[in-house]
């Protein structure tokens, strides 16, 4: 998605904001999930940047503590350290942008019982790490908190009574909604 007006190839013209500084003002964003490409490192830190200057140029008219985002890896990160790599990098080239990260989405394969490496402790202990396309019954919830997850995305397409049984579990065990 283009995120200032250099990045519109060729616009739409529909009368609806062709970029994100322009939805961000006509709909008055606040919390952003960031697409990354997973696979790409470089890419991604840059697309987390220019997302964070984008927000920054909005949040003078809103103030400190006005965005949020949510990081949004495709399930193509090869491990976790990949992630820690990224926070590292936002650490020394845009601290603010690590700041208003809320939560992680499920950054590695989707298959968790496939891949037993794919441990998200000490990604978790920077931010949240949802369990999201894995989130097919509680067995698999039970499976992501012992691999380090320490969130749940709740997605009612998956059923009302899923939702609701995991929704319950996770407030009992104070993970992240």
């Amino acid at each position: 998605d283009p995120l200032t007006p250099p990045d519109v190839a060729r616009p739409i013209g529909d009368g609806l904001p062709e970029t994100l500084g322009e939805w961000i003002d006509r709909e008055g964003l606040t919390h952003l999930k960031i697409k990354l490409s997973g696979d790409d490192p470089a890419w991604d830190l840059e697309r987390i940047k220019s997302v964070d200057r984008i927000t920054e140029e909005g949040g003078r008219r809103r103030g400190p503590g006005a965005w949020w985002f949510s990081l949004d890896f495709n399930e193509k990160c090869r491990d976790a350290e990949q992630v820690l790599d990224l926070f590292d990098r936002l650490r020394i080239e845009a601290p603010g942008a690590l700041e208003k990260i809320q939560y992680v989405e499920q950054p590695t394969a989707r298959d968790l019982k496939a891949h037993p490496e794919a441990l998200m402790h000490r990604v978790a202990a920077v931010r949240p790490v949802v369990i999201d396309e894995s989130l097919t019954g509680l067995d698999n919830l039970l499976l992501a908190r012992e691999r380090g997850y320490s969130g749940v995305a709740l997605k009612t397409c998956k059923g009302h009574g899923q939702a609701l049984l995991m929704a319950a579990y996770a407030q009992k065990h104070k993970l992240f909604l």
